[in-house]
């Protein structure tokens, strides 16, 4: 009959009252590290409690002493045995063998073979792979006990001896290496692209070895955003690192590069590496042209702005900078679209936003959102000119700019839309000035059911259109003006269903950044055709409308990525479409789009950028 019960607590007690040194308690031993054992089911010969002829009870170990030695390469884990005879065993008792061991480098005990006085304790080591390489020393403790749980051990009978496991690494010519198919991948792209390039392998294996136990491929990048890395396995010496390139349309066009570290190890926790680290080099290049008939090149270039404009007789853009911007904050900037060179910066006051330029090029206005006044600017120097005061309002205060047009062929006449900044609908009624001087007749006030905030020339001087494009506006309505010497009338309107953004005249229909084609001569929902994307997750849309290429452009955010598309006007038929990333717009703002040059599109970013579009996509 066999009996195994835990002694652990006896047998540490024992080997603290004789001072032995332990690395580690027998109490944290997973079982069974420590075990006993029936012996042998009664001692022989005579004299109570003691071996006979008066000889002492003794334990004989087949060693004193236990080593083994592994190395990390290794599969397989080493193992040990130990005999133990009982001598003189104590007449009429049974006799228990009680066994334990610190756990270094050993991970069980177990026993076989028992027979009568005799048994022998087998050793399981830990798997050289999950240890660094070291000499690990443990204490295996043998006592002879008159009980099964070891409570009662026989005087002298306690026997350590000590253990040891050398784990090494593989050193020299033949140690196992790590070895790659490729040191270097390559990935290119167009801007237009809606999907990544196709994904990249790259082979890993292990030399000087048939097998590993626990093979593990680490990798680590330094640009996460960039690209994923992912690791598979085919056997346990060999895998493959499978590269995924980012979307061109989350990225701005450029070269981008990093670096793959590539480790291989004998373990899953990687504490033991396999050779050196490998490099591998990335390079992904997004170029910023995308060829053919509908083709396009994107410039990017670093410049915060609220509004754009565009001098084609002075041929230059003026962008007007908040403060958010630093050093040129609050002022107006003339740039070169084609190259992004800064031509000459200006303060232009407090918050600068909505820009106008007369259709002669000689002045520029701009509405400043710090204070309510407008700013008049001569060109091409951006001299400031006169200050237009708004003036204000007995109840609602200070009137402020939300949407400014130069009366055509008059460069000194001006048509402002106020509104006020306490509350929804913030229109305040439109005023024309010539030059800081306000005509008297405006269009009604706050709280009087008429609310413009965007307006548009209609193609003379004395006629005039605007809108209500505040969020709490259900449906636009357009309204026709007069415009005459004492000042500005509402004629008419119709509900357009339209009204979002700013407004644009072509050929007697009326384009806004909605999408929205309108005839304000007609009553009642004026909308003719709807220039929108089919897919409902675009937001954030701005329009630019072309009557020489008869082309509606619109900007739209789709998902992370920017979409610039054209259609045809009055139809609303698809024509092109334009994709980038790496820039950003604001879902809750109507961004601004422009046209400029022969064949350009530019348009400022949430993040800081103008960004100009030229090519066949613009003007085929």
């Amino acid at each position: 009959m066999t009996n195994i019960r835990s002694a652990d607590r006896n047998i540490r007690n024992a080997i603290q009252a004789q001072g032995k040194s332990v690395r580690s308690s027998l109490r944290d031993l997973k079982a069974p590290a420590a075990l006993t054992l029936l012996l042998a089911l009664c001692g022989c010969g005579g004299g109570g409690g003691g071996g006979g002829g008066g000889q002492a009870t003794a334990l004989n170990l087949s060693t004193s002493a236990l080593s083994v030695s592994a190395s990390l390469a290794d599969t397989a884990s080493p193992s040990g045995s130990v005999t133990v005879t009982l001598i003189n065993p104590p007449a009429g008792k049974s006799v228990y063998l009680g066994v334990g061991a610190t756990e270094n480098g050993i991970s069980s005990l177990s026993y076989s073979n028992s027979s009568g006085a005799q048994a022998t304790v087998s050793v399981a080591f830990k798997p050289p792979y999950t240890l660094a390489p070291a000499q690990y020393r443990d204490t295996m403790t043998f006592e002879a006990c008159l009980d099964s749980a070891c409570h009662d051990v026989i005087p002298g009978t306690m026997v350590d001896i000590p253990v040891t496991y050398t784990v090494s690494a593989p050193t020299g010519p033949n140690a196992p290496q790590l070895i790659l198919g490729s040191s270097s991948l390559q990935a290119t792209a167009s801007p237009g692209d809606q999907s990544p390039p196709a994904m990249r392998s790259i082979a890993v294996s292990v030399s000087n070895v048939n097998s590993l136990a626990q093979f593990t491929i680490s990798v680590s990048q330094k640009q996460p955003s960039i690209f994923q890395a992912q690791t598979q396995y085919q056997s346990s010496i060999a895998g493959q690192i499978d590269v995924s390139f980012e979307t061109p349309t989350q990225l701005l066009p450029g070269t981008y590069t990093d670096t793959l570290t590539v480790q291989g190890c004998y373990d899953s926790a990687c504490v033991n590496p396999i050779g050196s680290p490998q490099f591998v080099q990335l390079t992904y290049t997004i170029s910023n042209s995308v060829g053919g008939a509908q083709g396009y090149t994107i410039n990017v270039y670093p410049l915060s702005g609220n509004d754009l404009i565009w001098d084609s007789i002075h041929g230059v853009m003026y962008v007007s900078v908040p403060s958010s911007a630093g050093a040129n904050g609050n002022s107006i900037v003339a740039v070169n679209p084609a190259t992004g060179a800064v031509l000459n910066t200006v303060f232009a006051g407090s918050e600068p936003n909505t820009l106008a330029l007369s259709d002669d090029a000689q002045f520029l206005y701009v509405a400043l959102k710090g204070t309510n006044v407008v700013q008049r600017f001569v060109l091409p120097g951006l001299t400031p000119d006169i200050t237009i005061p708004l003036s204000s309002d007995p109840f609602f205060g200070p009137l402020y700019a939300g949407d400014i047009k130069v009366m055509p062929g008059t460069p000194h006449t001006l048509a402002v839309a106020r509104i006020i900044t306490s509350g929804e609908p913030n229109g305040a009624g439109v005023q024309i000035f010539d030059d800081a001087v306000p005509r008297p007749t405006t269009t009604p006030g706050p709280g009087m059911g008429q609310t413009i905030n965007s307006i548009v020339w209609a193609g003379s001087a004395a006629s005039l259109l605007g809108a209500d494009t505040s969020p709490v506006s259900a449906q636009g309505t357009i309204y026709s003006m007069t415009v005459a010497a004492a000042g500005v009338s509402i004629v008419g309107g119709t509900a357009s269903g339209a009204g979002v953004g700013r407004m644009y005249y072509l050929g007697g229909l009326v384009y806004d950044d909605s999408g929205a084609v309108a005839n304000p001569a007609l009553s009642g929902n004026a909308v003719v055709a709807t220039c929108t994307p089919s897919n409902t997750i675009f937001q954030a849309r701005a329009e630019a409308v072309d009557g020489t290429l008869q082309s509606v452009f619109q900007l739209a955010n789709y998902g992370t990525a920017v979409m610039l598309l054209s259609y045809q006007t009055q139809t609303c038929q698809p024509i092109a479409t334009a994709g980038m990333g790496g820039v950003s717009l604001d879902p809750y703002a109507v961004p601004r789009l422009i046209r400029w040059g022969a064949n350009g599109l530019a348009f400022l970013t949430t993040d800081g950028k103008l960004v100009t579009l030229t090519g066949p996509f613009v003007a085929p």
